[in-house]
């Protein structure tokens, strides 16, 4: 209980501190702006740590190609992996948040008058539906050039009609905090046309020159591709993803079983902890993702595949699972849903599977027509390469950026 309080008196603090910072913007605000400067300023907030898949594709890599033209790029997260796996996993979330808050504020004070365009990725306090985004708040009233990235519905497993414990009333819990953000933020970067929607149906005056489609791109091209010839003595399958999304294998275990009764099959999961299933009649394979180790764990992969239920959240995924696969030539294999039907043309650079009980046919139409996998993974890398690599959104990113700039 004391744990409690202390926490609730810490958060109205830093809402306190926030508050009366926003009051004296307008007075601050004018000292704080600096001369144009010859290279723009940007500054990617990051949630997760180095080396975690989204700090790499969504932030790192940017920087990488950013700093090469006219800007100057930083990125500022907030835990390292040790402090987010030691927190998260002991579900101390009270010491999680006040960290994160704590540490995150800092960062936010002092990015004031030091950066052209900030660009925040997901969410500005990772997890956490208190406090009515009173720091967003105050970063809004300081910084003219605010970006949200996202690449998921953050929102879309709560119904909103959930209800609050008195603690959640006490720190204005929010449990659709992830569309209050939208309605605040001024400009956007999303992953796929379906979470651009998203933000136009909540914002319906957005104008189009605020909102950037940005998929999760990959610079795959530098390494050869996925070399098949004669169909092997076993078939790997091969899924990546995190933790939390191993679930969605559970849901064709039962058409792989039948899979594996005519032909010689193992499933490879490349995840931060390990997949079974004690319904499997295959070999079940893993490998804990590294971000060292990826590129190398891929390529034991024949048939990249990617299920998917029909639901809300699934229709918010960017399908990145999808893009590594084609983007190393390997055949790829997903649910016919939203992003996956846009990234993969069914039958010519990989496959598209309509219901869940349609696995096993569909993958035993794909393994007989192995003989034609070199020609579509050419096919699958020279889509990735056009439409989701690096270097076919670069420029326009850049000329996002530059529009935002006052």
């Amino acid at each position: 209980m004391i744990k409690k309080i202390f926490f609730i008196a810490s958060i109205y603090c830093f809402i306190l501190i926030a508050f009366i910072l926003r009051l004296s913007a307008p007075f601050i605000k004018p000292i704080l702006r600096k001369a144009i400067k010859p290279r723009k300023k940007v500054l990617f907030l990051e949630p997760f740590f180095p080396n975690n898949a989204g700090y790499e594709y969504r932030s790192n890599k940017w920087k990488e190609y950013l700093d090469k033209a006219d800007f100057d790029v930083e990125i500022k997260n907030v835990l390292n992996e040790h402090e987010f796996y030691r927190l998260t996993s002991k579900n101390d979330l009270l010491n999680f948040h006040l960290l994160f808050i704590f540490r995150r504020f800092k960062q936010v004070l002092w990015s004031f008058g030091k950066f052209d365009i900030i660009i925040v990725r997901r969410a500005l306090l990772l997890f956490n539906d208190y406090g009515d985004l009173f720091l967003d708040r105050l970063l809004l009233k300081f910084q003219d050039n605010v970006i949200l990235d996202y690449d998921d519905d953050l929102s879309s497993n709560i119904s909103g009609n959930e209800k609050r414990s008195i603690f959640g009333k006490i720190l204005i819990e929010n449990r659709l905090i992830f569309y209050q953000a939208l309605k605040i933020y001024p400009r956007f970067m999303a992953g796929s046309e379906y979470l651009k929607n998203i933000a136009q149906n909540i914002r319906p005056n957005l104008n189009e020159k605020d909102i950037l489609v940005l998929p999760t791109c990959v610079d795959y091209l530098k390494y050869p591709p996925k070399s098949y010839s004669s169909i092997g003595k076993k078939i790997t399958l091969g899924w990546i993803g995190s933790d939390g999304n191993q679930k969605y294998l559970d849901l064709i275990v039962n058409q792989l079983n039948a899979l594996s009764e005519k032909f010689n099959i193992e499933l490879l999961v490349i995840s931060g902890k390990e997949y079974s299933n004690d319904m499997a009649k295959f070999n079940i394979l893993n490998l804990i993702w590294s971000l060292d180790s990826e590129i190398e764990s891929l390529y034991q992969v024949d048939i990249g595949i990617m299920p998917l239920p029909d639901n809300k959240t699934a229709r918010a995924k960017c399908g990145f699972k999808v893009i590594q696969y084609m983007g190393l030539g390997i055949i790829s294999v997903a649910t016919s849903i939203t992003t996956n039907a846009e990234i993969i043309d069914h039958d010519i650079n990989g496959f598209l599977v309509q219901k869940d009980n349609d696995w096993e046919s569909a993958l035993e139409n794909v393994i007989n027509k192995w003989s034609l996998f070199p020609s579509i993974s050419q096919k699958a890398r020279e889509k990735i390469s056009s439409a989701y690599s690096f270097e076919a959104h670069n420029q326009k990113l850049q000329l996002f950026l530059n529009s935002q700039s006052v």
